[in-house]
């Protein structure tokens, strides 16, 4: 793969975002490091919320470049309002 091409696809990567987890937090979809610091965290948006992390790995791409990566986290524990209820989904 070419560098500019590695390039474009760490930086997707990072802009599609990753799953986040109380738990374990967000993983680096290039390196792989686990537990990504937060940087900013958005307000809840129904039962999704959205973060950007750093990482923190000098060898990765992703953090020579200076790119954040996105993880989104959903609350399994809310049921989502009736209109973000899909149609032909059962209550």
């Amino acid at each position: 793969m070419s560098s500019k091409k590695a390039i474009a696809a760490a930086i997707t990567l990072a802009q599609a975002g990753v799953d986040y987890s109380p738990r374990t937090g967000a993983t680096c979809p290039c390196c792989k490091a686990e537990n990504l610091r937060v940087e900013t965290t958005k307000p809840w948006y129904g039962t999704m919320r959205v973060r950007f992390h750093v990482c923190a790995n000098s060898r990765c791409l992703i953090c020579t470049l200076g790119q954040r990566v996105k993880s989104i986290e959903v609350d399994a524990t809310q049921q989502p309002a009736p209109a973000e209820r899909p149609q032909n989904a059962r209550a």
